[in-house]
């Protein structure tokens, strides 16, 4: 009995979360608007050793980012990182943002000079960037969305205005989770993944 009322629960929530993406989906690849950019989106790309696809992640981001789908990209290298005959990932990514003519108050390359075994040190280094440009932009705390993405994912564009719309919509909402494509260089293809 308990498990029939489980699952009954769950088909109801899914015939909602399917009713209200539908609606979601027709803008979802639109540009904040002013009513839309109270919430603010931050995206963290931490990079470490990946060589192979920097320039790609540089110009994924960057296009994101022009077209006023996040608030803030912020790429985050490490010192952990060194040269060892060829250029680094941050040097990799910074030419590349540099070529771009990237805006870097929409998109910055942070490098993180705390050696850990751990992402955490470059995480905290981005947080403490995006909420230090936030608090001078007057955003209050409750309105601001970090997203954590490997440096090789490939969020859909439309995630992020379905983002904003959950949060009106739902502002008790702190969790969001979203499928993501991944780049698979040694396959020259990419894959989904939850």
């Amino acid at each position: 009995a308990g498990l029939l009322l489980r699952r009954t629960l769950e088909a109801a929530q899914v015939r909602r979360s399917s009713r209200w993406r539908a609606a979601s989906l027709a803008t979802a690849d639109a540009p904040a608007t002013a009513d839309t950019n109270r919430h603010r989106l931050v995206s963290v790309v931490p990079v470490y050793l990946e060589q192979e696809i920097a320039e790609e992640t540089a110009r994924f981001w960057h296009g994101l980012a022009q077209r006023n789908l996040v608030d803030q990209v912020l790429l985050v290298s490490t010192a952990k990182e060194q040269a060892t005959g060829g250029r680094t990932t941050h040097e990799l990514v910074d030419a590349e943002l540099q070529r771009l003519g990237a805006d870097p108050e929409r998109i910055t390359l942070l490098r993180c000079e705390e050696v850990t075994r751990y992402r955490a040190s470059q995480l905290n280094l981005a947080v403490e960037s995006a909420r230090a440009r936030l608090d001078r932009a007057g955003a209050k705390p409750t309105t601001i969305w970090v997203g954590i993405y490997n440096a090789d994912s490939r969020p859909e564009a439309g995630t992020f205005a379905e983002l904003r719309a959950r949060a009106l919509a739902e502002p008790r909402t702190r969790a969001f989770q979203q499928l993501v494509y991944y780049v698979v260089p040694e396959r020259g293809r990419a894959g989904m993944v939850a």
